[in-house]
């Protein structure tokens, strides 16, 4: 990343209030595929939507390889339309599960097992349709490697406060997340910043074509609903939820919890009654 050394200080200092304002209560470690799951819906959106969609698409499914052999449009209407690239993420869930069939034999990840976190990144990077979002949240929290996950939301907003280069690319980003945030903080850091983020109006991306890397979608303003009355905006840009799920009705018993132990500078408003992450 450009000013590599110029923003570390900000990147840093920015972390340890985020950190400091958000404790994470407990994480559960699940398995694998059904955290690739959660991911998925989880990437440029909220936890609380993530964890309420999962329990959507469960209560339809007898287990994993049910969703696997539904139809991306079959999980869209039990997420809903409105859900932040509904269509986008039920695509790519569905390409990465069925290659996860096809290398397995099933749709439980065995072959994992004794790999090194090298390969075991390049066992997920290989998937077809996922994103770096989902890579990264695999590695750090089923098999305990160091990543720092970032999304486009999480990027507009690290931008917002000044603690990256404006040009910074995602992947410079996560990169960059990792050189400043040791292994021991990873988790730790990506709870608090995913906690964080949840807070802030989504600033997701335009679908993206079949033929473009997820990397290049561009940032849009999705359409403006009731509920965005209870989510803070940028400063540099507004943009409005394109989700009218209510974070409220997140399970309690989900992998991660976390809650608002104090006020950052960042913080002006309480976006989610709770939050927690599988």
């Amino acid at each position: 990343m450009k000013d590599d050394s110029t923003y570390a200080k900000k990147f840093t200092t920015l972390i340890k209030k985020i950190c400091k304002a958000y404790k994470h209560e407990e994480v559960i470690q699940l398995e694998p595929t059904t955290q690739i799951i959660i991911s998925y819906l989880e990437w440029n959106a909220t936890n609380a939507l993530a964890l309420e969609a999962h329990d959507q698409i469960m209560q339809a499914m007898v287990d994993n390889n049910d969703i696997r052999v539904s139809l991306p449009d079959e999980i869209v209407s039990l997420i809903g339309e409105d859900y932040p690239l509904a269509h986008e993420r039920a695509c790519r869930m569905h390409e990465t599960l069925n290659e996860l069939f096809n290398r397995e034999h099933g749709i439980v990840i065995t072959s994992l097992k004794g790999k090194n976190k090298k390969q075991i990144k390049t066992y997920l990077e290989t998937l077809p349709g996922v994103t770096p979002y989902v890579v990264a949240q695999n590695l750090l929290l089923s098999f305990g490697g160091h990543a720092v996950p970032v999304d486009e939301h999480m990027l507009a907003l690290l931008k917002d406060e000044m603690v990256v280069h404006p040009d910074c690319t995602l992947a410079e980003a996560e990169s960059f997340c990792e050189r400043h945030i040791k292994a021991v903080d990873a988790l730790e850091s990506h709870l608090a910043m995913r906690a964080w983020a949840d807070e802030y109006e989504l600033m997701i991306p335009d679908p993206t074509p079949d033929s473009a890397p997820a990397s290049d979608v561009r940032l849009t303003e999705p359409a403006s609903t009731a509920s965005d009355s209870n989510k803070k905006t940028s400063k540099a840009k507004t943009s409005k939820s394109s989700s009218t799920k209510s974070s409220s009705n997140a399970s309690a018993s989900k992998t991660k919890t976390v809650k608002k132990t104090g006020t950052s500078k960042t913080t002006k408003k309480k976006a989610a009654s709770k939050k927690a992450t599988k």
